[in-house]
């Protein structure tokens, strides 16, 4: 099956992720260990969306699958 190599993901803020971490993803479709390559944070005091988004790189580095 393909891997994953990079991901963007989009969340709720979550202001205690830090470039360097790794986190583990699970969805449908995917289920692995990525590091967390860029983060960004994003809101106003005017809006009430307040987001994080995260870029992360496949921490298995093609050893092994990380989709299902």
């Amino acid at each position: 099956k393909p891997r994953v190599p990079k991901l963007k993901l989009k969340h709720e803020l979550y202001p205690e992720i830090s470039p360097g971490e790794k986190v583990q993803v699970q969805t449908k479709s995917i289920n692995g260990l990525f590091r967390v390559d860029v983060v960004t944070h994003k809101g106003d005091f005017y809006g009430a969306d307040w987001i994080t988004l995260v870029e992360a790189s496949d921490v298995a580095n093609g050893k092994g699958s990380n989709t299902k």
